[in-house]
């Protein structure tokens, strides 16, 4: 990957200033006047997409800070001697680090050797773009992202994987990071699916460090989540509480309290994941795409997109496919 070496290589603006004083640039406008350990501002990362990646800026140390995001540090190159949560992790070359938000985090002086990567993932989105793309398997990565996911979690658990060990996720990750700096308007779907990969390989990690025991691999909630991935076309809040011996109304709570969202609300994004994915594809009709997603009639999947996109389901596959003039199926 020598190309995403010179994109790593190549000094930027904050470089060259924190470079010629010696001094932190405060790039990321961090306010301090509100607290001591102020919290990265994330308006603008998350405009455009899910994910956001940028080089860690060489030549200065990084302060105490949080943030509401989960994020990964890559070591493309050299070292990163960090304190997270009060506690020392240096990381070498091809180690990466995962964070929960709400994690105090502070990086030594980055050297001009040292190629860092930020990827920063948007928090409101875990459930859907990642546990869904995981496929809620039983591993401590999903676990990770089942406890970020939650609104009322501690939120302080951090992971480090060794990409030595991993060579395919490794350069799945390389791959994602330069189409991600290179092009100016990256397709959603193929950083997506390149973070979904990347992810799928990380579960195979045998030697993981963290910081926290998770809860067992089997707890309820990761069940009932994982449930309801696999059965989304055709189970309820009655067969689901039956399922688990639940009362009714205490499982729509839990899963309320647990998740920010209502039973419904992820059925709902769940379908529409899933419609938005086959109507891009365009192999299969309106009619047949609201029949496997478990709807009786077509305008049951009219209501889903009108009330979730405000377009139709032809208006989106329509609006897809129009740069490539690709014919799509009638209903």
């Amino acid at each position: 990957m020598e190309e995403l070496k010179l994109l790593l290589e190549k000094e930027d603006a904050v470089e060259i200033l924190q470079r010629q004083t010696g001094k932190n640039i405060n790039e990321m406008n961090l306010d301090y006047s509100r607290s001591i350990v102020p919290e990265i501002p994330n308006e603008d990362f998350f405009k455009k997409d899910n994910i956001f990646i940028n080089k860690h800026h060489r030549y200065s140390y990084t302060p105490a800070h949080t943030h509401s995001f989960v994020e990964f540090n890559y070591v493309y190159q050299g070292t990163c001697h960090q304190i997270v949560n009060g506690e020392e992790v240096s990381l070498a070359s091809g180690q990466v680090i995962l964070m929960d938000k709400n994690i105090i985090q502070q990086i030594d002086t980055v050297g001009e050797e040292d190629l860092i990567v930020n990827i920063l993932l948007n928090s409101a989105t875990l459930t859907n773009d990642v546990l869904d793309n995981l496929g809620m398997r039983d591993s401590l990565i999903s676990l990770f992202f089942i406890e970020a996911s939650q609104q009322n979690s501690t939120h302080n658990s951090f992971m480090v994987f060794d990409l030595n060990d991993l060579p395919i996720a490794k350069k799945i990750l390389d791959i994602l990071i330069e189409k991600y700096l290179k092009d100016k308007n990256p397709n959603h779907g193929t950083l997506n699916f390149l973070l979904a990969s990347f992810l799928m390989e990380l579960t195979e990690a045998e030697n993981v460090y963290t910081n926290k025991l998770f809860p067992a691999k089997k707890n309820q909630l990761y069940q009932i989540l994982n449930y309801l991935n696999e059965h989304y076309t055709d189970t309820s809040l009655t067969d689901l509480s039956k399922k688990f011996g639940y009362n009714k109304n205490y499982l729509s709570n839990l899963i309320k309290e647990k998740t920010g969202s209502s039973f419904q609300e992820l059925l709902d994004t769940k379908r529409l994941a899933v419609a938005q994915k086959l109507l891009s594809e365009g192999d299969l009709t309106i009619s047949e795409i609201s029949e496997k997603l478990g709807y009786k009639s077509i305008p049951s999947l009219f209501k889903l997109f009108k009330n979730k996109m405000g377009i139709t389901p032809k208006e989106f596959q329509h609006h897809h496919f129009k740069k490539n003039k690709i014919e799509v199926k009638s209903y």
